[in-house]
This record gives structure tokens, sequence and C-alpha cells, in this order.
């Protein structure tokens, strides 16, 4: 009979391959680096608690469910659809803000005083959109998805408000979202090296 440990890795290799991930897509997920995916995997080491919550949801399983001796053959495979679904919820929730766009457009063409300006629902939909993305992009994506949503935010605003007055000096609010744009860049590019930092101090470790 298998020790604990030895089933416990057997599991989560058979588990993430199930899933269609390599130990590195695996790794990213987790904000872990691939070498510690592999130790888990040979056995040498266990992940936490923590670690084995987050693994039993992304494989849509029973934290028990790693400590039972099962075959192969009976891993259940993961659907297509289901490795995949946060990026459809995602498409299908942006897809609905230009869908609830496009009834505002038809909306207002139909009335004679708002004809001239029903097509500026669809500019607002920009940053709109881009919110909800972002919204999606923050529980699941990272922070090159958080920083691209963040700018499209930013510039569909700007986009939407020169197009909604007559200010003459309009063009200061253009270098004012070029300042907050390098904020962004800055504030997304430091999370990114902070968690490059903190999977190098975990393969030393």
């Amino acid at each position: 009979m298998q020790n604990t440990n030895e089933i416990v890795s057997k599991n989560l290799t058979k588990y993430r391959i199930a899933a269609g991930l390599t130990q590195a897509e695996l790794a990213e997920k987790l904000s872990y680096s691939d070498k510690s995916v592999s130790k888990w995997e040979r056995g040498e080491s266990l992940p936490d608690l923590n670690i084995m919550i987050k693994l039993a949801s992304i494989y849509n399983i029973k934290l028990d469910d790693f400590l039972r001796e099962e075959e192969i053959a009976k891993v259940p495979a993961l659907s297509k659809f289901h490795k995949h679904k946060k990026l459809y919820i995602s498409l299908l929730a942006g897809a609905l803000t230009w869908f609830i766009a496009t009834a505002v457009f038809m909306i207002l063409n139909m009335i004679e005083a708002t004809q001239h300006f029903a097509w500026m629902s669809f500019i607002y939909a920009i940053p709109v959109c881009a919110i909800v993305l972002l919204v999606f992009s923050a529980l699941w994506g990272n922070e090159i998805t958080n920083a691209i949503f963040s700018s499209v935010i930013l510039w569909g605003s700007i986009l939407s408000i020169c197009l909604s007055i007559g200010w003459p000096k309009i063009w200061l609010l253009c270098v004012l979202a070029g300042a907050f744009e390098l904020l962004i860049i800055g504030w997304f590019g430091y999370r990114w090296f902070v968690k490059r930092k903190n999977r190098k101090l975990d393969i030393v470790e």
C-alpha cells in the first residue's frame, strides 16, 4: 500500500494532466514556481493546506480526492468548456455590455431629439466594457490583462469626454491621461516584479 505522500503526489499529477495544464501553467495560477509544482508531483514535498484548497477549486474536485488511490482511467477528465469557462464568462459579460449599448442606440435613434447623438452609446460602452472585463481579470487574469483593461478604461473615458463636451483645452485631459497611463504601467509593472521575485525566493527555499 502506498503512503500518503505518494498517493497525493500521484493524484496531483493526474488531476493536473486531466485539467490540460502544464506545470508552468499551474504554477502561474498559484503564483508559485514550476519547480515547486515539480517537487510536489515527485513527492519530495507537499503543498500546504491553502494551496491544496486552491488546487481542488481549479480541478473542480473535493479536497479528499487527493487522498484516494485510483487508477488513471478513473480520473474524470475535465471538459474543454470547463477548462475555458472563465474566458467564456468574461467574453459573455463583455458582449452583454455591447448588446445593451446597441439597445440604447436603437432607442435613442427612434427619438428624433436624440438621433444625432445615438451613436455615442457605443463610445460610452468602451470604458464600461473595459470595467466589466477588468473585474473578471482581477479574479482570473494576470497583471498584463489588468494593465490593458485599466488603460482602455482610462482612454475610453477620455474619448467619451472629448466627444461629449466642446472644451477648447481638451488636450489638457490627454496630458493628464498620459500621466495616469504611466502610473498604470508603473503599478502593474511593480506587482509583476514582486510576484517574480517571490517565485525566485520560493525556488531558493
